[in-house]
């Protein structure tokens, strides 16, 4: 059971919905000190109190009383599995929606001994949003807003009651799933605005020319978030001396790169503290490849250059996972030769210097404008 007081609950359930002591007391129509000794624990609420507490707050009597999904665990994870054992085994369409109907009908009677287990609604709410179908047909309408009224039950019991963010995210995710599926895109909005930017959750507009321009900015976003992980886990694998999986790691993101970006790939938009191929290059001269590591070299200065001589401040993209982007750059002009010699002035290119390769890419580099005198 619980150790949580109802004393402790009231008190939470009063912050979380913005409520002093003399407002909750008002409209319980007591004073503000019986409430103030119910939340420090020197008196308890009568037990008809209950009841109206349950309603100000919108909450069941054993949220409360701190009962709220105390239940069987090994009974409510039995009833989960059981129900979904159908799905596993469906293939076709018509397999799926009946194995869904079958999982709906075992949740439902798992709810009627535990009406309000997190688990199980986490699970009603997940079965009847993947059922769910907007529907002009009477009797389909009826139907589907059967599921859709209890999606909406469960999700409001999780909302009220739960305090883990994942599970409160996952919840919010699923309404705007059921929203989105219901045409009510207004609500959907408001959902995907209580989870994290760029969590997946752009609305499906009957707009298809605003949803591409919203997925493929999201792709973008996402690239950036992926390269800056991509940069860390590469030290990271360095430190531990896994060269070859810091190597493969950085070679992921640059080939990922040139897949999406085709004829712009020479205008990398990220930024790290060097270019890509420059750590390739030190990354493949450690595994003991200088002649590929001389490639990289030269592939950085190639790809410099390029996009010092293309730069502008924004460029609009038009490749299909970023139409319509546009990369926005902070200078009017790139000045590369800086970054391309501290590149080949590292340690880690001792070995190969005196090479004719290296000699004369590093002679084509000094021969670069500096823009900053």
């Amino acid at each position: 059971m619980s150790t949580v007081s109802i004393g402790q609950t009231i008190r939470r359930l009063r912050k979380e919905r913005n409520l002093t002591q003399e407002e909750l007391a008002g409209q319980l129509n007591i004073t503000s000190q019986a409430v103030s000794r119910w939340e420090s624990e020197t008196g308890l609420p009568d037990i008809s109190q209950i009841v109206p507490l349950a309603n100000v707050f919108g909450v069941s009597t054993d949220v409360l009383f701190g009962t709220f999904g105390v239940d069987n665990d090994a009974e409510v994870k039995k009833i989960i599995e059981e129900a979904f054992a159908p799905v596993r085994t469906a293939y076709s369409r018509e397999q799926t929606d009946a194995a869904y109907a079958i999982r709906w009908e075992r949740l439902q009677e798992g709810l009627k001994t535990y009406p309000n287990n997190i688990r199980l609604l986490s699970e009603v709410l997940s079965c009847g949003v993947c059922m769910f179908r907007y529907s002009e047909e009477p009797e389909e309408k009826q139907r589907f807003y059967g599921i859709y009224s209890e999606c909406k039950r469960a999700a409001d019991v999780i909302l009220s009651c739960s305090r883990d963010l994942e599970e409160l995210q996952d919840t919010h995710g699923w309404l705007v799933k059921l929203y989105v599926k219901a045409k009510e895109f207004d609500k959907a909005e408001e959902q995907a605005a209580f989870l994290p930017k760029n969590a997946g959750t752009i609305i499906h507009h009957d707009d298809p020319e605003k949803e591409i321009r919203a997925r493929c900015e999201a792709i973008y976003a996402h690239l950036r978030e992926l390269e800056f992980e991509i940069a860390w886990l590469s030290v990271a694998y360095r430190k531990q001396g896994r060269i070859e999986d810091a190597y493969s790691a950085c070679r992921t993101f640059y080939d990922t790169i040139c897949s999406v970006y085709g004829d712009y790939t020479y205008r990398m938009p990220f930024f790290v503290s060097e270019p890509y191929q420059g750590r390739l290059a030190a990354f493949a001269l450690q595994l003991g490849r200088p002649d590929e590591a001389l490639d990289w070299l030269e592939k950085m200065y190639e790809d410099q250059v390029a996009m010092a001589e293309n730069w502008s401040k924004g460029i609009c993209f038009d490749v299909p996972l970023l139409r319509g982007v546009t990369g926005e750059m902070a200078k009017d002009a790139y000045n590369v030769r800086p970054g391309l010699l501290g590149v080949l002035s590292q340690n880690v290119f001792e070995s190969i210097r005196d090479t004719e390769r290296f000699r004369e890419l590093l002679a084509k580099v000094e021969a670069l404008p500096d823009l900053s005198v």
